[in-house]
């Protein structure tokens, strides 16, 4: 396997991993430049992005942004050869790219220790902070995933079902989100390899795919982060929401965070596509027209707001005559199952596991060819 060398020789040198596809490197442009707009000038900062078929333009794109700052190096992996021959589940809008994290201890045996960030980020700080934080013997630091703990909290939710279900959590409120990560490399590659990661990752059908693998294999070896460090966006109503469904302690945890956060993360808003209310979008769009891939975002963003305004339309019209035509069924169900029967549990439980959770990814895997570019 290809190793990573360290660009710098200085030891205090801040390390930075990404991972991306061609089509989300306008978005990793946005999150690259918040980490450099906050960079120390006293610091070095060796950012490494595992990338998947990006251009060799798009490549020098990015890479000209670092250029004024001689305490920056950006370099590009390709690891699509490592990912293609591998059956990796994956759903919605995500790439098999977002299993490359899981190569970092192999492919970087030249380092102790890295920060992983996704590419729907803008960090507000120096990002040295989080890298110089120390994990007390743990093997990776990350933040309470604050959606999927309120849906855990939720009587019937699906989420509840999969984690105690499928993933055995012993703590399913220690569940975290794997968009800011701090790894120990060294340590975990004493455990775990390259292979071993894969092959797990292609096991099954994960339904948060590399979030679960890591949570299922790093279980009682994670350091829990302040929450500041990965802040999920979302609208004002979905917020509370979210503080309603989580325990009192972490409710407050949560609205702490949000306030004063140090990582905002843009996970599942669209980037923001003009038509709908998000919470920090100008921040977002403060960093995104300092982008050289900045036209890029806003066309994207203005085509679908276009696009989800006549889906929306469509979708009400649509759930409506469900909601009607379903009615009656549910009336008779929670009649003859009363929500917290345990026959009710047991059938709801099953439901879920026949048409979410099956455990073979092969005869899903989405097709997809690695092509050099």
């Amino acid at each position: 396997m290809y190793q990573i060398e360290p660009y710098f020789s200085d030891e205090n040198t801040v390390v930075v991993v990404m991972a991306c596809s061609d089509a989300y490197l306008p978005y990793c442009s946005v999150t690259l430049w918040s980490v450099i707009r906050h960079a120390s000038q006293d610091r070095k900062y060796d950012i490494i992005l595992f990338s998947c078929q990006v251009t060799k333009r798009h490549q020098r794109i990015l890479q000209q942004m670092a250029e004024p700052f001689l305490n920056i190096s950006i370099r590009f992996v390709e690891m699509g050869p490592y990912i293609s021959s591998c059956s990796l589940y994956t759903r919605d809008y995500y790439h098999p790219v977002i299993y490359a994290r899981l190569c970092m201890p192999d492919l970087m045996k030249g380092y102790k220790k890295a920060v992983y960030l996704d590419a729907d980020l803008v960090v507000l700080c120096d990002i040295a902070q989080l890298f110089d934080q120390q994990l007390q013997g743990s093997l990776l630091a990350g933040v309470r995933d604050s959606g999927m703990i309120a849906w855990y909290g939720i009587q019937e939710h699906i989420e509840q079902v999969y984690i105690d279900t499928c993933l055995h959590l012993k703590n399913p409120y220690a569940y975290i989100n794997t968009g800011v990560l701090l790894l120990q490399l060294e340590k975990i590659r004493e455990r775990y390899s390259a292979g071993f990661f894969m092959e797990y990752a292609s096991s099954r059908r994960w339904r948060w795919q590399d979030q679960d693998i890591i949570m299922t294999l790093f279980a009682g070896k994670t350091h829990l982060l302040d929450a500041a460090w990965n802040v999920l966006v979302c609208a004002e109503q979905d917020r509370n929401k979210i503080a309603r469904s989580l325990p009192k302690s972490l409710a407050k945890e949560y609205k702490q965070a949000y306030r004063h956060p140090n990582i905002l993360h843009f996970a599942g808003n669209g980037f923001l596509q003009l038509q709908r209310e998000t919470d920090y979008e100008d921040v977002f769009w403060m960093y995104a027209r300092e982008s050289p891939f900045y036209e890029i975002i806003l066309k994207r963003a203005m085509a679908k707001g276009c696009e989800d305004v006549y889906n929306r339309k469509k979708e009400k019209t649509a759930q409506q005559r469900k909601r009607l035509l379903h009615l009656p069924f549910r009336i008779i169900f929670d009649r003859i199952f009363p929500k917290g029967s345990a026959y009710r549990k047991k059938l709801i439980k099953q439901y879920y596991i026949h048409r979410y959770f099956r455990s073979s990814v092969k005869e899903e895997r989405k097709p997809w060819t690695y092509v050099k570019k």
